[in-house]
C-alpha cells in the first residue's frame, strides 16, 4: 500500500491531506486512522488485523466521541440484529449463490464459486465469492459487489465501505422486503466518498486526541427482537420479496459486469397492493 506519511499524528497533518483532495491519499489516511484506533483499543481480528469494516461502522454511527469510545471499549459487542435476519441473510446470500452460478452455466460461462478463506482457483470467466455482506464478483476486470439486506433499513456509510477499495467499485444494494435493487457507482460518486473518508479521518483523529471522555446521556444500544406478529409479517414479507426480486437482482448483476445473456427477464417487478402493504 502507498503510504504519503509515515503517522498522522495530530489534526494539522489530517488538515493537510484535506487540501491534497487525492482518493489514494485520503484512503491511506483512513487507514492510518483505522490502524490507530485499533491499536488503541485493541480492535483487531483473530488473525490480529484492525477490525477496519467495524471501525468505519462505529466511527459512522455517532458524532459524540464518548458514545464511540464506550462502543470500542465493549469487552463484548451486544448482538443487535436479531437472529431471523442473519437466518435470513445467509439464506438470501445462498440462493443467490446458486442462481448466479446456474445462470452464468447455463449462458455457456465457466463459473467458480471462492470461500472466504483464500484459495488457488484456476482460470475462469466469472468468480463468485461469497463475503460477510453478500456476494463479490469479479469478470475480467470488472468487479462488483452485491450487498444482501433482509430488513427495512438502509445503512449508507456501510455501502460507501465497500466502494472505498477501489474508485470504480460498484456495490448492488439487493434491499428484499422494500422489493428494491438499487446500483451505486464509486466513479460517480466520488466526491461524497471523499468527502464521507475525511469525516471519518477527521472525527477519527478527534477520538484519538481527546484527553480523555467523559460519560455522555446518550443510551446505550441494546438488543432488539421482534414480537410474533412482527416476526409472521418479516417472514411473509422476506418470502415474497426474495422471489419476486431474483430474476432482477440476477440481471442487474450481468449489466453492470457486462456479461451477455440470452434470457428474457423483465425490468421490473410488478407488486400488488397486498403485498407491499
Amino acid at each position: 500500500m502507498r503510504r504519503t506519511n509515515a503517522v498522522i499524528s495530530n489534526i494539522s497533518d489530517v488538515v493537510n491531506i484535506m487540501g491534497k483532495e487525492s482518493y489514494d491519499e485520503l484512503r491511506d489516511a483512513l487507514e492510518e486512522v483505522c490502524s490507530e484506533i485499533a491499536a488503541k483499543f485493541d480492535f483487531y481480528d483473530k488473525g490480529g488485523r484492525p477490525r477496519k469494516a467495524a471501525i468505519l461502522d462505529i466511527i459512522a454511527s455517532s458524532t459524540c466521541v464518548s458514545c464511540l469510545s464506550r462502543r470500542f471499549s465493549e469487552t463484548a459487542n451486544p448482538t443487535r440484529i436479531d437472529g431471523f435476519y442473519t437466518e435470513a441473510h445467509r439464506l438470501a446470500v445462498s440462493i443467490l449463490v446458486e442462481e448466479l452460478y446456474d445462470k452464468l452455466s447455463s449462458e455457456g460461462y465457466s463459473v467458480s464459486i471462492l470461500n472466504e478463506a483464500e484459495t488457488k482457483y484456476g482460470k475462469v470467466d466469472v468468480l463468485l465469492k461469497p463475503t460477510n455482506f453478500g456476494i463479490a464478483l469479479q469478470y475480467g476486470t470488472n468487479e462488483l459487489a452485491i450487498e444482501v439486506k433482509t430488513g427495512v433499513s438502509m445503512s449508507i456509510p456501510q455501502v460507501f465501505r465497500y466502494l472505498l477499495d477501489k474508485e470504480n467499485h460498484t456495490v448492488i444494494l439487493w434491499r428484499i422486503r422494500p422489493r428494491q435493487i438499487l446500483s451505486f457507482d464509486g466513479e460517480h460518486l466520488n466526491p461524497l466518498l471523499k468527502r464521507f473518508m475525511k469525516t471519518a479521518i477527521l472525527r477519527g483523529r478527534r477520538l484519538l486526541t481527546a484527553s480523555e471522555h467523559t460519560a455522555c446521556k446518550h443510551p446505550a444500544p441494546t438488543n432488539w427482537s421482534p414480537v410474533q406478529t412482527e416476526l409472521q409479517e418479516m417472514l411473509d414479507d422476506f418470502s415474497v420479496g426474495i422471489m419476486q426480486t431474483l430474476p432482477l437482482v440476477t440481471k442487474t448483476a450481468f449489466e453492470k459486469l457486462g456479461v451477455r445473456r440470452t434470457a428474457n427477464v423483465p425490468n421490473e417487478i410488478e407488486l400488488h397492493d397486498s403485498e407491499t402493504g
